[in-house]
């Protein structure tokens, strides 16, 4: 999905089953209550959708970080680092990004989402080790000291995109106990002599901007095969494409059975999008997609996208591997 880097945060089945993997209980105050649509033709599959965050607005040196807190004790410390044109808002808004922050939140993870110094206009982090978009990384951990964390805490790491290749940089500045990187080369990782931290890596399979960016550079399983022969730990996940199907999209927050059924629906209905078995087409994003969606849906439709990307195995992320990921980065 050729979303902003900053799709943690930047959706779609792992490969491995047909279930997808949350790694989270659904809110109960999101989760759709109506099974099927009036005629019974499209019976719907409520999906898990992230609830609201309650978060706490932080300045460091003029940026802006946004954390949250677990309810219980402070397991760790978990730094979300956005991608390009992104923002710390990034992993509590997009759909399933915000499905992996709140399993992280679960797992006693507190999160601290920072801004790079050019957020929102296009531009990527900077990934010098002594460039300021480093040094506020490095004084937002600090600060988070002053919010009561345990001394030792472990640290951990998560970035998408360009704040993937971050997050490979950042692990030569602090010590992470591990790191997840998905939609990214992890730039710093094919550098001579760099430290990688245990890593579980999560690409897309169809993902188009990592090759349009950079035609020549090794892509994330290459990265992958890299460092294990280096002696890394390291696990790799292809997010593969998968069905649309009638439920998906009460993925999004306070999105209904029907109004999900309606979406998928429109989507069938018109040329371009899906095939007889409901995956998407090869050309489904030039397809006019949007232009059929029923009125309701037209302000959801960037979420209604997203969803789509991570289904065809785009550049967005995908909570369908947030209980693997979390076990790996918990267990190091």
């Amino acid at each position: 999905n050729g979303n902003n880097g900053g799709d943690a945060g930047n959706n779609g089945n792992n490969g491995n089953n047909g279930e997808p993997d949350m790694g989270m209980d659904v809110p109960a105050d999101t989760t759709p209550d109506t099974p099927d649509d009036a005629d019974g033709g499209s019976p719907c599959e409520p999906q898990p959708s992230p609830a609201e965050f309650d978060l706490t607005e932080l300045s460091v040196n003029g940026s802006r970080v946004l954390v949250a807190r677990p309810e219980g004790r402070i397991q760790g410390v978990m730094l979300l680092i956005h991608g390009t044109g992104g923002d710390a808002r990034v992993y509590y808004d997009r759909v399933e990004a915000a499905l992996f922050a709140h399993a992280a939140l679960q797992r006693g993870m507190l999160l601290v989402a920072p801004e790079s110094i050019t957020r929102g206009r296009g531009a990527a982090w900077e990934l010098e080790l002594d460039g300021a978009d480093m040094a506020n990384v490095v004084a937002t951990v600090e600060r988070v000291q002053e919010l009561g964390v345990p001394e030792n805490t472990p640290l951990y790491l998560v970035g998408g995109s360009n704040g993937g290749n971050m997050v490979a940089a950042i692990a030569q500045v602090l010590d992470p106990v591990s790191v997840h990187i998905f939609i990214s080369r992890a730039r710093a990782y094919t550098e001579e002599g760099t430290r990688v931290p245990p890593t579980f890596f999560v690409e897309g399979r169809n993902d188009s901007t990592l090759p349009r960016e950079a035609p020549n550079a090794p892509l994330p399983f290459e990265v992958y095969e890299r460092v294990v022969r280096q002696g890394a730990t390291a696990e790799h996940r292809y997010n593969e494409p998968a069905p649309v199907t009638p439920g998906r999209f009460t993925r999004l927050r306070n999105f209904t059975c029907p109004q999900s059924i309606a979406v998928y629906r429109a989507l069938k209905g018109h040329d371009g999008v899906l095939d007889e078995d409901d995956m998407l087409v090869e050309e489904w994003q030039s397809s006019g997609w949007m232009r059929a969606l029923p009125p309701m849906a037209e302000p959801h439709a960037n979420d209604i996208g997203d969803q789509l990307k991570e289904l065809y195995g785009e550049h967005v992320p995908t909570a369908d591997f947030n209980t693997e990921v979390l076990d790996f980065m918990l267990a190091q």
